[in-house]
């Protein structure tokens, strides 16, 4: 049987605290890729632009 290093996260995902993709990044990526603008993730998702942008930043904790 095979033991973590004493130094690396025991995450299933077998990646360290940081080198995990934020979610704030993660939401970032996403919306680009589908070619959308805040406004536009904002209108489809029923929120203000000024909360996908602090979703964005990091801001927004719920």
């Amino acid at each position: 049987m095979l033991k973590a290093k004493k130094n690396q996260d025991a995450r299933p995902e077998g990646r360290r605290k940081e080198e995990a993709m934020k979610l704030c990044d993660k939401i970032q990526t996403a919306r680009k890729r589908a070619g959308l603008s805040q406004v536009d993730l904002a209108d489809a998702m029923g929120v203000s632009r000024q909360s996908v942008s602090k979703w964005e930043t990091g801001v927004s904790q719920s």
